[in-house]
């Protein structure tokens, strides 16, 4: 499992077309297909998902072609 840096996750998901979102009422954060929020997910700016995963002490890893966010 490779971490990805900021720059690095942006240009794979601009490539996968995936877009962070805050899952509703949870705080959490993930990624989603560009454009298909379907009321469970509101996409974020970028600069809000690096502040809430800094706050979570999150990280952005990718594994075997996945883009995943766990603890780092």
């Amino acid at each position: 499992m490779k971490k990805l840096s900021e720059a690095e996750t942006e240009r794979i998901c601009g490539l996968k077309h995936l877009v962070p979102a805050l899952v509703r009422g949870t705080g959490r954060v993930q990624f989603i297909r560009d454009g298909h929020a379907k009321g469970l997910m509101d996409p974020i700016p970028w600069g809000e998902f690096w502040r809430i995963l800094g706050e979570k002490s999150l990280a952005v890893y990718e594994d075997g072609g996945y883009i995943i966010i766990r603890r780092a």
